[in-house]
């Protein structure tokens, strides 16, 4: 791999800035057995952290997406099996899951424990 010269400035808020002289910037673990990890550290201990032997981000603490999404692949939704309908399953108000037991996706529309669901088919 060719060594590119890389600026690092800190400002006097304390935002980092990272200005690589190539196109890209390349974050690698420790060793070829460690992943890396970019952890934002706000005091909710979230993070961000690629796993390399299932080829997929690990967000802890959850995505709030303003604007827009755009997926590539597919969406799969919590999968629960409640034989009630929906009578038994903990929830989170506007969670979305797949009910194993009778093939119907709900929506949650109050948080509790358990959750209130209504079908959306």
């Amino acid at each position: 791999m060719e060594k590119y010269n890389t600026t690092l400035v800190t400002d006097t808020n304390g935002n980092l800035t990272i200005t690589p002289s190539g196109t890209g910037l390349i974050l690698k673990g420790a060793s070829d057995t460690i992943d890396p990890r970019l952890t934002f550290d706000s005091g909710n201990d979230g993070y961000i952290e690629w796993q390399e032997d299932e080829n997929q981000f690990h967000i802890e603490g959850g995505v709030e997406v303003s604007t827009f999404l755009n997926m590539g692949g597919a969406f799969f939704p919590r999968q629960v099996t409640d034989a009630g309908p929906m009578t038994a399953t903990d929830g989170t108000e506007g969670e979305i899951v797949y009910n194993l037991s009778d093939n119907k996706f709900y929506g949650c529309v109050a948080t509790g424990t358990p959750a209130t669901w209504n079908a959306f088919n």
